[in-house]
């Protein structure tokens, strides 16, 4: 499977749309630097990309635009729209009311090796 990420063909369903395949196949370009999004105008290659053709993103952050499809649900604890058996999937124990969460690992030992730079490479290259 890895071998066929890294080196197989994308392939679609016929039922997926020709923008719809061209956005993906632009997405899951192998190579950063030229993939949809990669480059300096990064969200704004994506917001231009014909799949998104007429949509009004201003009206969308002010969401003025109605949803396509909007789930039947009864409350924020409806589940009927997820499979039944991820919902009957047992809690983990750390998600129980009065589990102990607390990390047994000390802070100063939990990133050994390793380092952090807030400065992005593109913003050292320019």
């Amino acid at each position: 499977m890895y071998d066929r990420i890294l080196h197989d063909r994308l392939r679609f369903p016929d039922h997926v749309p020709p923008k719809a395949r061209l956005f993906l196949e632009g997405l899951l370009v192998r190579d950063p630097s030229r993939r949809l999004g990669g480059a300096l105008d990064d969200v704004k290659d994506v917001m231009a990309h014909p799949f998104y053709g007429g949509l009004d993103w201003e009206a969308l952050d002010r969401k003025e635009i109605p949803p396509p499809w909007r789930p039947n649900v009864a409350g924020s604890l409806d589940l009927r729209n997820f499979d039944p058996d991820f919902v009957n999937e047992p809690v983990p124990q750390s998600l129980l009311p009065g589990a102990d969460t607390t990390i047994s690992v000390k802070v100063s030992d939990a990133f050994a090796g390793f380092s952090y730079d807030a400065t992005s490479d593109l913003q050292r290259e320019g």
